[in-house]
């Protein structure tokens, strides 16, 4: 099981203290398994008629690292990471006191597991440049801007007011009055300096970012044998997690410093897999196997008031006047080294709401069901799999907008503070909205193998898989857009999306955005 979404998270971990079998698949395997062309799988552990438990941990302290050659040269001690794994396991057969259930210990069994993860982790050191005090008030006189340090993050010296700024603002001071009150508020959530630039090559501020990540884990399986044909078993796994991303939410930018508040991700996955095998006679059997795993990962702000743009003083409502509330990105360009660091994360904040956030939802059921025969020298098998795949999560286009400075512009005044300061931009981005993304596929497979044993030393596996792929379909209805070139004309403006085609403007486009063929043909061939 993986994210659906970006393959960005293991729903269920293979906790090697509570599986008792784990497989590695490559491309030369059967025509019964889905899925590849590698596929790793793993099975849980199960009691017996006795019980047994373990306890163990598992440990790992900075105190045994060498510190990292960057942290050396920027003056900066080892990072205090720790990890500690705390867990037990137990399982045994199930007994109810005062009766004669499973009095034999040879009907149902259970096995249940639990590990915590405490984590303290090192996620690397940010360096870069952030405004001085004097430069937040509006000072950038040379002996001010020189305070920066001998070099900035770019490897160069300050920049000092130029022909143009120093025009405007004699010595290089820019009046109260002059200020732009709303970018001054902005501007003193940069973090203070830290460091000495000198010593660190360039940097005045200098931050080992370590955080915790804990997470648990708790597994748990049960195995009912209903009679000496049929058996079951279930299985269940929860994780829970706090995931910090003090910077920027998934990505970090050239020269960016740690945003106001934190963002967290409550991550969260709960997954079942039961199991019904049934033996007809001794040489004919049936499985059938269900799963469903569901996976949240809610972002949101620590403190959402460190970050509304009524509380940080910021009352430009932006070109769309969308009701967003969290305050805009601002800074540099996020892509080169600058005197000007960056304080960014996107918009999408605002679809979850104070709960939810930035979320990403995602819900994959799947069941299958396969019959095996033994005919002679074949083992016959066929069956059928099916799976439902749902990712819902908002975009997380600028509704917040974003405020750039960049010296390279005609209008700078030499010094990048100053224009952000000022309000003398490079530019400003901002999206109307961020829509929901809530999208799903269909796949739909059946099989047909044979494993002949044709002699002693020979056998041939021989079999086919067809599928039918349903391609992702948008849910709202709207449908994905295709680009039609005999459509297009220049002189359409841009809100007539000319050559765009999408099913919710034109019906005989597919929602998915283009058909897809009935089946797919895989066929298998082995010898051995």
């Amino acid at each position: 099981v993986s994210d659906p979404g970006c393959n960005c998270d293991t729903p269920v971990n293979p906790n090697s203290d509570m599986i008792a079998e784990i497989q590695v698949k490559m491309s030369n395997f059967s025509a019964e398994n889905q899925k590849g062309p590698a596929v790793i799988t793993s099975s849980a552990k199960s009691g017996g008629k006795d019980f047994h438990g373990s306890g163990f941990f598992y440990a790992r302290n900075y105190a045994m690292n060498a510190n990292d050659s960057l942290f050396n040269s920027s003056g900066a001690p080892r990072p205090q990471n720790k990890y500690y794994y705390p867990g037990v396991t137990f399982g045994g057969p199930v007994l109810i006191p005062g009766t004669h259930f499973n009095k034999d210990r040879n009907k149902l069994f259970f096995f249940t597991g639990f590990e915590y993860f405490y984590q303290v982790l090192d996620t690397g050191l940010l360096r870069t440049t952030v405004p001085t005090a004097g430069e937040l008030t509006g000072n950038f006189s040379p002996a001010e801007v020189a305070k920066e340090g001998n070099i900035m993050a770019t490897g160069s010296a300050p920049n000092q007011m130029n022909a143009t700024g120093l025009a405007l603002f004699p010595g290089g001071i820019i009046p109260a009055t002059a200020l732009d009150k709303n970018m001054q508020n902005l501007m003193k959530l940069y973090p203070t300096p830290n460091a000495d630039p000198n010593a660190t090559g360039g940097f005045n501020y200098v931050q080992a970012e370590t955080f915790n990540q804990n997470n648990t884990q708790w597994m748990t399986r049960l195995d009912y044998s209903i009679s000496d044909n049929t058996k079951l078993f279930v299985r269940y796994n929860l994780q829970r997690e706090t995931q910090q991303f003090p910077v920027g939410l998934w990505w970090r930018q050239n020269d960016q410093v740690p945003y106001p508040t934190p963002v967290e991700g409550k991550n969260k996955s709960d997954s079942i897999t039961a199991s019904l095998t049934h033996v007809f006679s001794p040489t004919m059997t049936n499985e059938f196997v269900f799963g469903y795993t569901y996976i949240g990962f809610p972002n949101v702000f620590q403190d959402p008031n460190k970050v509304n743009r009524a509380t940080v003083g910021y009352s430009y409502q932006g070109l769309f006047k969308n009701g967003v509330a969290q305050i805009p990105s601002f800074g540099g360009t996020g892509w080169t080294n600058q005197e000007a660091s960056i304080v960014f994360n996107p918009g999408g904040f605002e679809a979850g709401g104070a709960s939810q956030g930035l979320y990403a939802d995602k819900w994959m059921p799947s069941f299958s069901d396969t019959i095996t025969r033994v005919q002679g020298t074949h083992t016959l098998k066929a069956g059928i799999f099916y799976e439902f795949i749902r990712n819902s999560q908002p975009a997380n286009n600028d509704t917040n907008g974003e405020l750039q400075v960049w010296n390279n512009n005609s209008n700078t005044f030499g010094n990048e503070y100053a224009d952000l300061l000022y309000g003398n931009l490079n530019n400003y981005t901002e999206s109307s909205f961020n829509r929901i993304n809530d999208i799903s596929y269909n796949t739909y497979e059946g099989f047909a193998q044979d494993s002949w044993k044709v002699s002693r030393r020979l056998t041939l596996e021989l079999g086919l898989r067809l599928t039918h792929f349903q391609p992702w379909i948008d849910r709202l209805g709207d449908g994905y857009s295709i680009f039609d070139p005999t459509k297009y004309n220049s002189a359409c403006t841009p809100i007539q999306y000319c050559g765009f085609e999408w099913h919710a403007r034109l019906s005989s486009v597919p929602i998915g955005g283009f058909p897809t063929r009935a089946l797919f043909y895989q066929p298998r061939l082995g010898v051995a």
